[in-house]
C-alpha cells in the first residue's frame, strides 16, 4: 500500500460530515473511504476494528479513534499539523482519547451530512 487510507463509518452522517469538513478545511489529500465499501483484508484490519472507530491506516500501521484524527490533522496544511501534534502528545492522549469515545458513543445523535453510503458515487 503506498498511501495512507482513513476508513469512516460511511452510515454515520457525523462522520460523513467530518470527513466533508475535513476535505474542506484541513486539505490532507488523503483518501477517505467507508469501511463498508473497503477491501480490509487487503488492508489488514478487521470489520469488528473498522466498525468501533475511524482509522488511519498505512503499510506500516493501524492507527485508530483519536490517534487516527491526529494523524489526519498531521497531514493537513497549517495550522492543522501542530493541532495534530498536541493531540498526539503523551499529556494529551489521554483526555484526546476520551473526548474520542465519548463523540464516538453520540455520534448517532450528533447533526451531520447524509451519511455516505447514502449518496450516490
Amino acid at each position: 500500500m503506498g498511501h495512507p487510507v482513513v476508513l469512516f463509518d460511511g452510515a454515520c452522517g457525523f462522520c460523513t460530515w467530518c470527513v466533508l469538513a475535513e476535505r474542506r478545511y484541513v486539505r490532507s489529500g488523503l483518501e477517505f473511504v467507508p469501511y463498508q465499501r473497503a477491501d480490509l483484508s487487503a488492508l489488514g484490519v478487521s470489520a469488528t476494528q473498522a466498525a468501533e472507530s475511524v482509522l488511519f491506516v498505512t503499510g506500516e500501521q493501524v492507527l485508530d479513534g483519536a490517534r487516527a484524527v491526529a494523524a489526519v490533522l498531521r497531514s493537513g496544511r497549517a495550522p492543522w499539523p501542530a493541532i495534530g501534534a498536541l493531540l498526539d502528545a503523551p499529556a494529551v492522549r489521554p483526555l484526546a482519547a476520551r473526548g474520542y469515545r465519548f463523540v464516538a458513543r453520540h455520534r448517532g445523535r450528533l447533526p451531520g451530512a447524509p451519511p455516505a453510503l447514502e449518496q450516490v458515487s
